[in-house]
């Protein structure tokens, strides 16, 4: 029995150490100094550091666009990654590795992270997309099934992304992903 305030808590044993893990450990009092970056699969981290580089031995001056932050409450720590923002584009990354445990996982991620931003930002990008790497049709590595696993997620992640007003486009390389960031911007307007 734990006392809590005008009332009682009865507590399992195991449920006692469960809570004694989520109390005070004494080590992190500090707020981090970073934004709280989101997980990302390796393949997403290497697809992203292969589309940076390609885009940066074009145009330099977009490196530094990667990886910006935003906050729905403008606060420090409670930031959310967006994988490239300027004021013509943003884009989300993801990759629909048919193999994968939670396929759609990161995908859906882009999703929520973009629309957090159009409705955080002071500006709206002319274009706000994910981007999903999917695999090309000729890749051997996946059976017939597997390309087709990829396919529908992709559809089903072009339907949600529809009714939050955000565009979905598929590549199979991070070339493609390359073209389609510098596109956006070297475009007039």
């Amino acid at each position: 029995i734990v006392p809590l305030g005008l009332f009682h808590i009865f507590l399992s044993p195991n449920s006692l150490a469960t809570l004694a893990t989520l109390g005070h450990g004494g080590e992190d009092e500090t707020l981090p100094d970073e934004p709280l970056v989101r997980p990302v699969s390796k393949e997403l981290t290497n697809f992203i550091r292969s589309l940076k580089d390609r885009v940066a031995r074009k145009r330099s001056d977009l490196a530094e666009l990667f990886g910006q932050h935003y906050s729905l409450t403008r606060t420090r720590h409670a930031q959310t990654t967006v994988d490239y923002l300027s004021q013509k584009y943003a884009a989300c990354y993801a990759v629909l590795k048919p193999k994968a445990r939670n396929i759609r996982l990161y995908a859906n991620d882009s999703l929520w992270r973009l629309a957090g931003l159009r409705d955080a930002s002071l500006f709206r990008p002319r274009t706000i997309e994910a981007v999903v790497w999917v695999p090309d049709e000729n890749l051997p590595l996946f059976s017939p099934e597997e390309h087709e696993i990829a396919r529908e997620h992709a559809a089903e992640l072009k339907a949600e992304a529809k009714r939050e007003e955000i565009d979905v486009a598929t590549v199979t390389t991070p070339e493609e992903a390359a073209g389609r960031l510098l596109a956006a911007e070297d475009s007039r307007g």
